[in-house]
């Protein structure tokens, strides 16, 4: 809350507005013998294995900070459900926690493939944020066939830019508004879809292309495709490499158990 108040992040928001939150689950701790009744349990060649893992919600910026917001625990807290506790549900619950505690505030939520659907959209709509999920080529089957389709058609909606070093690192970039998907539920969504095919060379001067792709509720233009890749989808890696791997192998153990009682082992992870 002090970073808030003393508006130390308001240089790194995007497009002045949003604050860009990064949110994915990680694993926390693994047992071979069953920890406490909430343990979740895969079990793989007759061995049962019995783990904790958590939801983070990060602030992440391009300059490489990644600060926890808020952590929600992935566990089986119903004695009664038929089905285990998962990244899906935790991010439910995340996102109406967020909504509490900072009610007022411009989040943008960049999430991984995982979240491409119905329920997401819904939630992002009813409390105001503004999103940028991972699309796959095998994810939503009727919007990336309706993006492949208007995306050849409108070729204004098309920006070649140029990075790196003398400009060695080929961006172009497609994109298409007003994406009608109809989920599960019945539900209609207007959403957009930005494609960024980065071209770069490789080894022994052969160029290598790599193509990423985000589905999102925000209007695209010419003046804001770029910065919406590169500060709201990409940076997305930022609780991987920043977060998590600094939490688990920059001296924070992250996965080591301080304690036994199944609150207290909370207390380090939601820090």
């Amino acid at each position: 809350m002090p970073l808030i108040f003393s508006k130390v992040l308001y240089p790194h928001r995007l497009d002045d507005c949003y604050f860009v939150v990064a949110v994915d689950g990680t694993g926390h701790l693994y047992f071979r013998d069953r920890h406490c009744p909430h343990c979740l349990t895969r079990t793989q060649q007759g061995k049962t294995l019995y783990y904790h893992h958590v939801l983070e919600a990060k602030r992440v910026t391009r300059s490489g900070l990644a600060v926890s917001l808020m952590t929600e625990f992935i566990e089986n807290s119903d004695p009664h459900a038929t089905k285990q506790d998962c990244e899906l549900a935790a991010f439910y619950r995340l996102s109406r926690r967020l909504k509490q505690r900072f009610p007022r505030l411009p989040l943008l939520l960049t999430l991984d493939g995982l979240f491409a659907g119905g329920p997401t959209f819904q939630l992002c709509q009813q409390y105001g944020y503004a999103l940028m999920v991972v699309l796959k080529d095998s994810d939503l089957p009727s919007a990336n066939a309706e993006f492949e389709s208007l995306a050849k058609l409108q070729t204004e909606n098309q920006l070649r830019f140029r990075t790196g070093k003398d400009g060695i690192i080929r961006q172009d970039y497609r994109w298409v508004d007003e994406i009608a998907y109809l989920d599960s539920q019945n539900r209609e969504h207007l959403l957009s879809v930005l494609e960024c095919r980065e071209t770069k060379p490789g080894k022994k001067g052969k160029e290598t292309t790599t193509t990423f792709k985000w589905i999102t509720n925000l209007k695209l233009t010419r003046a804001n495709v770029i910065p919406l890749a590169e500060n709201g989808g990409r940076i997305r890696w930022k609780i991987e490499n920043q977060g998590f791997n600094t939490q688990k192998n920059g001296g924070y153990e992250l996965e080591h158990a301080y304690s036994q009682n199944p609150n207290s082992v909370k207390i380090f992870g939601s820090s």
